[in-house]
């Protein structure tokens, strides 16, 4: 959903309007994206940013630290609920 032209923003604000508690989706590093995202704060969300590492790294590599963050994120959101 973060990639330009994507649905982001509609999406992002069906979410809000449906009362969703956590919010989970990719943007870009800067732009359209990022400030959809950022917009949510407006909106008494707490907006947490995940770094993703870009390393010239094998496709086995990039698919373990894929895993590693997405387990990070699910810990976290646990954590929460």
């Amino acid at each position: 959903m973060g990639d330009p032209g994507g649905n982001l923003e509609i999406t992002i604000k069906q979410f809000v309007e449906i009362g969703c508690v956590i919010i989970i989706c990719a943007t870009r590093t800067s732009g359209k994206t990022v400030k959809i995202v950022d917009s949510l704060k407006s909106d008494g969300y707490e907006v947490i940013w995940k770094k993703k590492s870009y390393d010239q790294e094998s496709d086995s590599i990039r698919q373990l630290n894929n895993q590693k963050k997405a387990e990070e994120i699910v810990k976290e959101i646990e954590t929460l609920i």
